[in-house]
């Protein structure tokens, strides 16, 4: 790396030991920036523990002070899962009458708990390495409140990227469906437009709706696509079971992280086309989390002898499409455990 490098502070959520689309995003910025002559430095949470090689790394974590009051009842709700499984198992449920009051009261996300104590840790991070940018990457949104607090402190610009929107067509509509929420939260996405020296998107809608709303206060945008690195597929060769089969396959979770999101209308179509043309040895795999209501759902459309559900595997594994390599032990649906297949 060049000696001359600047610092960039990354303020992000998702981060190994946990795994998202999310943390892929983040890990692959991280990974190139000092190719372009920036030093990254990674401010996340302590809430799923950490990596041996954090230190070496520049990752620095910050506790959850919701995370610490209910640290009880969470040892015990992920007493025996990896701390990569960590993630999908919830606290409170969702569907509880307490999940869905902490849903609603907790602005703008149930990772509220993270910002004093990061921020703290921030403001020491920000005069030990005097980093020339902030940069945050959203959801959760109280990244940039973070973030925002930090950039307002000491003067350093700051880079906002959002993975989703924030009132623009969020995963979850109903949380901010309210006019009292979409208000106060709107205050703080007009806050983070104002401030931030940029504000990046993964997609044109997302930037076109911000440079719509905030005309006159946003700064400079720009969309940065998702993508993968070719470099993380070098090697492979394909390898197909010859059994002639038309094969679909579906990675990750229908319902995972969308409100609304559900695989009827993809069984409904394998159905309507595998009674047009019995002939057709069609077959649909689904690699990830799946539900008992997703699997009863094929049963219902009648595929069910179509449809495989299998475990999450490594991701280049998949790629191969090695039946062996299922009986690895699996990290997510996407990623592997290393940090150099990424």
């Amino acid at each position: 790396m060049n000696p001359e490098s600047r610092t960039v502070l990354i303020v992000v959520h998702d981060y190994p030991p946990i795994y998202s689309a999310g943390t892929e995003r983040v890990l692959k910025f991280s990974q190139h920036l000092p190719d372009f002559g920036y030093r990254p430095v990674i401010l996340t949470t302590a809430r799923y523990g950490g990596l041996s090689d954090d230190a070496e790394q520049k990752v620095f974590r910050a506790g959850d002070l919701v995370h610490t009051l209910f640290s009880p009842l969470r040892r015990r709700k992920v007493a025996g899962a990896a701390a990569s499984d960590q993630v999908r198992i919830a606290t409170v449920s969702n569907q509880s009458a307490l999940g869905r009051l902490r849903d609603r009261a907790m602005l703008p996300d149930t990772k509220i708990g993270w910002r004093l104590p990061a921020t703290r840790l921030g403001r020491r991070l920000v005069a030990e390495l005097q980093p020339q940018i902030i940069f945050s990457s959203s959801p959760p949104e109280t990244a940039h409140l973070i973030a925002g607090s930090l950039a307002r402190a000491t003067g350093v610009p700051w880079v906002a990227d959002l993975r989703d929107g924030w009132l623009f067509e969020p995963p979850v509509p109903d949380l901010r469906a309210s006019s009292v929420r979409r208000a106060l939260e709107g205050r703080m996405e007009r806050a983070m437009a104002a401030t931030a020296a940029a504000v990046v998107a993964v997609t044109d809608p997302i930037v076109e709706d911000l440079r719509e709303r905030y005309a006159g206060i946003i700064g400079r945008t720009a969309t940065i696509s998702n993508g993968y690195d070719a470099a993380g597929f070098a090697g492979l060769e394909r390898q197909r079971p010859a059994d002639g089969a038309f094969r679909l396959t579906y990675t990750g979770a229908f319902s995972g992280s969308s409100q609304g999101r559900s695989a009827d209308s993809l069984f409904a179509a394998i159905a309507q086309v595998a009674a047009a043309d019995p002939a057709t040895p069609l077959r649909l795999e689904i690699v990830g989390p799946v539900t008992d209501q997703e699997r009863s759902l094929a049963e219902r459309h009648g595929i069910a002898e179509l449809v495989s559900f299998l475990p999450p595997v490594p991701r280049r594994s998949w790629f191969r499409s090695c039946r062996p390599c299922l009986a690895e032990k699996p990290i997510s649906a996407r990623w592997t455990r290393t940090r150099s297949c990424w």
